[in-house]
């Protein structure tokens, strides 16, 4: 199902906001923390170049280690927070997408679709089995990754985190975080609507057939 009702395209503040909050200052306002700061400032958006198959091997590796095994659930479940406020307006809008149900027929519906963590456990159900997010992940990240740190720089990363391209990692994650999840969330936008569309009208059907 799909949703005409521009009030109810929730994901439109959602997934086009930017994040607020510690990495949106950081990102603002970097402080200085000497050359793995500077370097990263100096690097200003550039037309795609090819990456070598090397650093593309060290960047997805680092992506498995900073994003984790949890990604999925934890994009998920930022998209389940922003749905909960306005559940009730989506599942008005699935039975006003059927001018023939009566009133009485409506008022169960309502009522049998009112559990919020009914239908949560069954999004995240769905998500994980139709959205492959590492792959958004890999799209989004691999160039951020590549424009923000050198070959050498992410093999040093990669051995746990150490030395001055670890301290560099604690400087530019926050704005790096922040532009990326901009760029995975409105990827995401039409398989999260169409897996609430998905739910909703099974939760429905089973309610009152």
């Amino acid at each position: 199902m799909r949703f005409a009702n521009p009030t109810v395209l929730f994901l439109a503040g959602f997934l086009l906001s930017a994040p607020t909050g510690h990495a949106e200052t950081s990102a603002a306002k970097p402080a200085p923390t000497g050359h793995a700061e500077t370097s990263a400032a100096k690097r200003a958006p550039t037309a795609p170049a090819e990456i070598s198959a090397a650093k593309r091997a060290l960047i997805e590796e680092l992506i498995v280690h900073s994003a984790g095994a949890g990604t999925v659930d934890g994009v998920a479940e930022m998209a389940l927070a922003q749905i909960a406020p306005i559940y009730g307006s989506l599942v008005s809008e699935v039975l006003d997408s059927e001018p023939d149900l009566n009133a009485s027929d409506r008022e169960v519906l309502l009522a049998g679709m009112a559990d919020f963590e009914a239908f949560a456990a069954l999004f995240l159900e769905r998500f994980a089995g139709q959205v492959d997010v590492r792959e958004v992940f890999a799209a989004v990240y691999v160039p951020l990754y590549d424009r923000y740190f050198e070959e050498d720089e992410l093999r040093e990363i990669a051995a746990f985190y150490r030395s001055e391209a670890g301290r560099k990692v604690l400087a530019v994650m926050p704005a790096l975080g922040a532009e990326g999840l901009r760029g995975v969330l409105p990827r995401l936008q039409p398989q999260i609507l169409t897996i609430v569309g998905e739910v909703l009208a099974e939760r429905r059907s089973a309610i009152l057939p």
